[in-house]
């Protein structure tokens, strides 16, 4: 305390979160490369991923100072030299990093069994009861399906709507993403629509494209926007049906619907508004009056980055929200992290706030 009062507030600060910042990263063991034997730094181990990974699978900022994250807790990262991230980027982590609950129920499972689900067992029935239980009729009263990944449960989407239909139409909205797989990359605009998409990942001829729901930007942002919107949805599922009529070809009709719950793909936010609720029901009831059938999900859901209000509106279509979700960008007023030393930077770097939203916080 004396050595931070004579070298002024400014400069006692800055060596006190130094001095934090050396516990925790004194809590880090040295990385040890098992071959060789010799200590791993960091930008040892960004050689090795650049050499060892395609590609193809990005590292966020690598043109600048790769995040080597080492651990996490609740809601922030701490990277080798102890420095805290707030994390406004994972999908991964939707309860928080290192959750004592999840740990231990994950680590009490698999010291007990882990196997698939060609046999029967207690615990995955009575998840599946209390998943049906948390949504609306008539849903609660269907069955489940387990996947391992959002993409595959788009495909599956596809998979069921096209078995239900007999048709394989697709109408999805522009910037959407849904998935990694051949049929899920067939239906994001947000990769066959880039610029750096290979010539072969092109839109195919049972995919249309309908302008997201924009209420901030977009050409439509009075109270009839939903229905306005909505209106791009069912001249798509016209369209589709004119190129099934045009090739004398039934299965090019309209079977499927996908969008996403919450806007929240970093190149969407030119339409970064969740679609209002009236948009959404209207754009499902086109694509029902077509023959099709719709299915609302997120592959990333980052659901610390929707309002608790708006996340539950998402998955269940009960609130409508006239503006966009500004929380998934938006500067975090969250209090300090638990851990020994203090944010040096988000591991999304926020934009400007926007204006105030008129969407309810709790």
């Amino acid at each position: 305390a004396g050595v931070a009062v004579a070298l002024g507030a400014g400069a006692g600060a800055c060596l006190w979160r130094w001095a934090r910042r050396r516990c925790t990263a004194a809590l880090h063991p040295a990385l040890v490369d098992p071959r060789s034997g010799e200590t791993l730094s960091k930008a040892a181990v960004f050689k090795l991923r650049r050499t060892l990974f395609c590609a193809a699978q990005s590292v966020s900022y690598a043109n600048s100072d790769p995040l080597l994250a080492m651990s996490g807790s609740e809601h922030w990262l701490f990277d080798e030299q102890g420095r805290v991230y707030l994390d406004t980027r994972n999908n991964v982590a939707h309860v928080g990093h290192a959750n004592k609950n999840v740990a231990a129920a994950v680590c009490a499972q698999v010291a007990t069994l882990n196997t698939n689900m060609r046999y029967i067992h207690p615990t995955v029935c009575l998840l599946a009861r209390a998943l049906l239980a948390t949504l609306p009729l008539p849903l609660s009263d269907g069955t489940v399906f387990f996947v391992n990944s959002g993409s595959e449960a788009n495909d599956l989407a596809l998979r069921l709507a096209r078995a239900h239909t007999g048709r394989i139409g697709t109408v999805v909205l522009e910037y959407g993403y849904h998935g990694h797989t051949i049929a899920t990359l067939g239906i994001s605009p947000y990769k066959f629509a880039s610029k750096r998409a290979h010539p072969t990942a092109r839109q195919p001829d049972w995919v249309l494209t309908a302008p997201a729901p924009d209420l901030f930007r977009g050409p439509h942002r009075g109270d009839d926007a939903g229905e306005r919107y909505s209106d791009y949805v069912r001249d798509a599922c016209a369209g589709l049906e004119r190129r099934a009529s045009l090739r004398g070809d039934p299965s090019l009709a309209v079977g499927a619907f996908l969008v996403e719950s919450g806007a929240t793909r970093p190149c969407a936010r030119r339409a970064a508004c969740a679609s209002p609720t009236r948009c959404r029901r209207a754009s499902v009831a086109a694509v029902m009056e077509a023959g099709g059938r719709s299915r609302v999900g997120q592959v990333e859901t980052r659901g610390s980055r929707l309002r608790p209000t708006l996340s539950r509106w998402a998955s269940r279509w009960a609130t409508a929200c006239p503006s966009p979700p500004w929380s998934a960008r938006a500067r975090s007023r969250s209090p300090s992290p638990p851990g020994p030393s203090t944010s040096t930077r988000s591991a999304e770097t926020p934009c400007a706030p926007p204006p105030p939203s008129r969407c309810s916080q709790s």
